[in-house]
């Protein structure tokens, strides 16, 4: 089971993974494009892998 500690560090990457993503969506005209869809895609299923290993955190941090 991983350590508390290096859950965190772990979800910090993810956020940061997650930041870089999102700057990669941002539109640089009118009609998004497709790597701008597939970063915004990208960026939703890591939202809830994030979400989920936060989840495991405050389960971890109870014990």
């Amino acid at each position: 089971m991983l350590q508390n500690s290096q859950l965190r560090k772990d979800i910090a990457a993810l956020y940061e993974i997650k930041k870089r993503l999102l700057k990669t969506a941002e539109p640089d005209g009118d009609t998004p494009t497709k790597i701008e869809l597939e970063a915004l895609k990208a960026e939703a299923v890591l939202a809830q892998a994030i979400k989920a290993l936060e989840a495991m955190d405050d389960l971890i941090s109870d014990d």
